[in-house]
């Protein structure tokens, strides 16, 4: 570099070669462009088309695939769209959040099929049956009269051995009739995915530009066929549960898990349980001892501004571990099973970032998009290896019995304090980029390359959407 540049200043006769035409002056050929491709026969497509492909792989990818627990009886049908609306929401601006919530479900779904398999070999217990579990499939009544009591396995557990029920005799059948997805939907959705993917792959080999906003839908769709893997067991739509009935009367029904040591909380050691503590205090005041007294760190008066991020922290919590039987984001995470659900969405997000570092040399309407771009990409890529690091780290230390087993609230060791200030920086970091490549996505719709509305010819013979 050096002798490029000494020649570059003795020489004035040598001059840069020039550079690449702008995506204004591309567009100027557009008209052009067309006219070519129809004397020749070829394939062109529209804006119109680019967000058509685009926005059916995103809708079945964030609305059609995740699959919600059983909304409560009581809630009408608005409120249930609206649940299903934030879900989609989440699956778009957080979707590693979302494989988090669907790996817990998978991971506590095969221990509790094999579980139930042995203790009950001819109960018929299927996987679909333990993801109808988790989802709130089972409540507990009294004859004609609801105890409003969601079983879960602890719960159900305990009734079990107390002799109050007798095991769910509930068929597979029974269970799948109250589904509203069926083959026919899970094919379109699979179909959907795979002709988008096809489209991708068949631009890359012909060397045409692929947009950030099908590189964005790339992303959705990886995910999207990780989550429908993970799911595929799990009932879809289910909106009424299966009463479970007691084998006699029961007076008060909060006396039937009291003084049951098995329910209290179990004490796992691994680094699931560990985040869901430093989780649990992410809305509270972090405080580190100074001598002999101890003072505030002040993190959501200077950074955060108080109380906009709670909502959010709340969701974050729930997702990370939903310990409440019904509620929105719950599975049954008291296996130990954490630290391989923790591994293997760092993975997934890990992978997801990677699709959006592909559009690194992309072409962009003005260069302080690219960099908005790269920058955003960077950090989706770069949190989750943070994470993992931060997870084998925590690992290792408790291992070494460094950390505290159980850490009070208030008075936490300096490395939970530090995890604790990185979850205060790193989640609404992820959000924001998150935010900024989809609307980046649809904002440099306004001007594209010309290559960009060419299209593979031979993909026009194969069905899709």
């Amino acid at each position: 570099m050096v002798v490029l540049l000494s020649l570059l200043l003795l020489s004035p006769r040598i001059a840069a070669f020039p550079v690449n035409t702008t995506i204004a002056e591309l567009q100027q050929s557009r008209v052009d462009l067309v006219a070519e491709a129809a004397a020749n026969h070829l394939q062109s497509r529209s804006i119109w088309d680019i967000l058509w492909s685009c926005l059916a792989t995103i809708f079945v990818c964030s609305w059609v695939s995740v699959h919600p627990n059983i909304p409560p009886v009581e809630e009408g049908f608005w409120k249930v769209f609206l649940r299903r609306l934030e879900l989609m929401m989440w699956s778009i601006v957080a979707p590693t959040m979302m494989i988090l919530w669907a790996a817990r479900q998978w991971i506590a779904a095969k221990t509790l099929t094999k579980m139930y398999q042995d203790r009950f070999p001819n109960s018929g217990w299927t996987k679909t049956h333990s993801y109808f579990i988790q989802m709130g499939g089972f409540v507990l009544y009294d004859g004609a009269r609801p105890l409003e009591v969601i079983l879960d396995p602890d719960k159900m557990d305990i009734l079990l051995r107390k002799g109050l029920i007798k095991f769910p005799d509930t068929t597979e059948e029974e269970i799948t009739d109250r589904t509203r997805g069926d083959g026919l939907s899970k094919a379109l959705v699979i179909c959907q995915t795979v002709w988008f993917g096809i489209q991708c792959l068949g631009r890359k080999i012909e060397g045409l530009p692929i947009t950030q906003l099908e590189l964005v839908t790339a992303g959705l769709a990886f995910l999207n066929g990780t989550m429908y893997f993970l799911w595929w067991k799990k009932p879809l739509g289910v909106r009424l549960p299966i009463p479970v009935y007691t084998l006699r009367h029961v007076e008060n029904k909060e006396g039937l898990f009291e003084n049951d040591a098995h329910f209290s909380e179990k004490g796992v050691e691994d680094i699931g349980k560990f985040f869901t503590r430093i989780f649990l205090h992410l809305d509270k005041q972090p405080s580190i001892k100074v001598g002999n007294s101890t003072e505030p760190i002040d993190i959501r008066g200077t950074i955060f501004q108080g109380s906009i991020l709670t909502p959010i922290f709340q969701r974050v919590k729930q997702m990370v571990d939903s310990n409440k039987p019904g509620d929105t984001f719950y599975a049954y995470t008291q296996f130990g099973q954490e630290n391989r659900v923790a591994i293997f969405t760092d993975v997934i997000g890990l992978t997801f970032g990677a699709i959006h570092c592909a559009g690194w040399n992309f072409m962009f309407p003005t260069h302080a998009e690219l960099m908005i771009w790269r920058a955003s990409s960077s950090i989706v890529i770069g949190i989750p290896m943070l994470m993992m690091l931060i997870s084998l780290m925590v690992r290792t230390l408790r291992r070494r019995s460094c950390l505290p087993q159980k850490p009070s609230s208030a008075k936490l060791s300096i490395i939970p304090q530090v995890i604790r200030v990185l979850m205060f920086i790193l989640i609404p970091a992820y959000l924001l980029t998150r935010l900024a490549l989809v609307i980046e996505a649809f904002v440099t719709l306004r001007k594209l390359p010309p290559g960009a509305y060419e299209e593979v010819a031979w993909l026009s013979f194969f069905p899709h959407i």
